[in-house]
Formats: C-alpha cells, sequence, structure tokens
C-alpha cells in the first residue's frame, strides 16, 4: 500500500508552505446610512401606529379575543388588503391600521378559521370604530363624508 507523502504512519499532517498572516484579519467600522425610508411617500406614518399604543382591542375576532382591556400585547394592525396599499415586500397604509391583541392580529394574518370576507367584514368594522377616536387622539379633523370611507368596503346592506 502507497502511502501519500504527508500522510505517513507517525507522521502528523505537515505543512507544504508556511502561513502568510502574522495578525487576525482586521474589522471595519459598520456604517450606517441613517434611518430607512419608505418604498412610497406618505405610506407609513409612525404616530398612526403610535396611537395603538395602550388601547383596547377593536378586532375583537369572534371566538379569538380575550377582551382584555389592559392587555400589552396591543399593535397596530394592518390590512391584508391590496386596495389598502399592500403589495409585495409592502405594508398597508398605517392609516389603515387598527389596534389589535396578539391573538387578534394572528387570527387576521394567519388564521385559517375564518373566510377572507369575515376577516375583512371585522377589519373594516374595527377601522371604521377606531377612526374617530384615533382622530381625537391625534386632534386630527376629519372630512364628514369620508368617515368610515374605505375603498372596496361598504356598510350599507346589498
Amino acid at each position: 500500500m502507497s502511502w501519500n507523502s504527508t500522510l505517513k504512519p507517525g507522521k502528523g499532517l505537515q505543512r507544504k508552505t508556511p502561513l502568510h498572516a502574522t495578525k487576525p484579519m482586521q474589522r471595519s467600522a459598520w456604517k450606517r446610512s441613517g434611518k430607512r425610508k419608505h418604498k412610497i411617500a406618505d405610506h407609513h406614518d409612525q404616530k398612526m401606529l403610535d396611537a395603538c399604543r395602550g388601547e383596547p382591542c377593536y378586532l375583537l375576532a369572534p371566538g379569538v379575543c380575550p377582551q382584555n382591556p389592559n392587555d400589552p400585547t396591543v399593535v397596530g394592525c394592518h390590512g391584508n388588503w391590496a386596495d389598502l396599499g399592500k403589495g409585495l415586500g409592502l405594508k398597508a397604509k398605517d392609516k389603515f391600521s387598527v389596534p389589535g391583541c396578539a391573538p387578534c392580529h394572528y387570527w387576521l394574518d394567519f388564521g385559517t378559521t375564518a373566510t377572507r370576507e369575515e376577516k375583512r367584514a371585522v377589519f373594516f368594522d374595527a377601522l371604521r370604530r377606531w377612526e374617530p377616536v384615533r382622530a381625537k387622539k391625534l386632534n386630527q379633523k376629519q372630512n364628514p363624508a369620508t368617515v368610515g370611507a374605505v375603498p372596496g368596503f361598504s356598510t350599507a346592506p346589498v
């Protein structure tokens, strides 16, 4: 049996060429480019999301919501429909967000117990109830003709 010249019995591994690096590689400082800008103007409004904090859940998903008035998991939940500005890699506009607890938010985004139409009805009902409260909280003036007016959704019976 012939042996490789570097792997002879009784000898450890031997390096044919010496290592040239005498000190470890140095890392350069990580450069930040500042605050991240959103792809679409007027798409993100932090005040709209901050207004959701400290509020009770407005989604009130049937059979899911614990309806805890002081729930610390309440955050702004965005609608998942293209007519609200959602697209590939984009959330819906922040003006189309409502306060929702963690179970309701999961139900809206990933839940399989309701159809899209049922989720849409629950979301827009919550948005209709939340808009006047948010407007008072942010001291915004709303046009009475547009209160509750959401593209593609009507509360009138069909």
